[in-house]
């Protein structure tokens, strides 16, 4: 049976997702998550017409959103297979949350740029809103329990986009060594200045997830096609 995998959400303190950052791992994934895209079109009128022409102007930036519980019950503390793990009070959980995705950097002064690893997901974005329903007490009145309701807008740095863009320029293959504390999202945004590519380099390097993989483990980044990604190994 597959290891359970946990949403992971990274606040970076700069914009091309770079420098100092912070994560924040759900206790339990979202039971249900929605992502939706739009185009924006604008109509002209045709003279002699009712009709209106209608023109493409943009696409607007996707919105991605959840929920997410957590729970200062005992519950979810250890199994028997495990030994247990210390409990975290709700509102511990909460601020560590806020300072990921809420809380204003002290060098860029504005909240951080959001990358959001479950699974195959992978979403760069900021981040709109939150917010809390508390839903279980103590006789005390703290807080045992809390659905948190997240939204996210998605976000391209400049250079990054233009990088994109430019999808026929020459790349190499490279072959990294992972060391302690480095992932495959880390360096997709090094080689590639994009983290989305970590799906793509794992499968072309026969993995599973692009999570979890142990330091000492020699990897394949390829370069990328004229579509701007990763082909498969044949």
């Amino acid at each position: 049976m597959a290891e359970l995998e946990k949403m992971v959400m990274t606040g970076y303190e700069r914009s091309d997702y770079k420098g100092d950052y912070k994560e924040f791992k759900v206790q339990i994934n979202p039971a249900t998550l929605s992502w939706s895209k739009e185009i924006v079109y604008e109509g002209d009128q045709v003279i002699g017409s009712g009709s209106k022409e209608i023109k493409y102007k943009g696409h607007k930036e996707d919105k991605l959103s959840f929920k997410i519980v957590l729970d200062d019950t005992g519950a979810l503390v250890g199994t028997p297979q495990k030994e247990p793990k210390p409990r975290k009070s709700i509102a511990f959980m909460v601020n560590q949350l806020e300072k990921v995705l809420y809380t204003l950097n002290a060098e860029s002064h504005e909240p951080r740029s959001v990358i959001i690893i479950w699974g195959a997901l992978c979403f760069e974005g900021r981040f709109p809103s939150l917010s809390y329903e508390y839903t279980l007490f103590s006789p005390d009145g703290q807080p045992l329990r809390v659905t948190i309701s997240l939204s996210f807008s998605s976000h391209l740095n400049k250079e990054i986009s233009n990088k994109k863009e430019d999808k026929k320029s020459p790349d190499l293959t490279r072959v990294i060594t992972l060391k302690a504390g480095e992932s495959i999202a880390g360096w997709c945004n090094k080689i590639y200045n994009d983290s989305s590519y970590c799906s793509d380099v794992a499968r072309y390097n026969n993995l599973s997830s692009f999570r979890n993989v142990e330091p000492g483990v020699s990897l394949i980044f390829p370069p990328l096609n004229r579509n701007g990604r990763i082909t498969d190994k044949k």
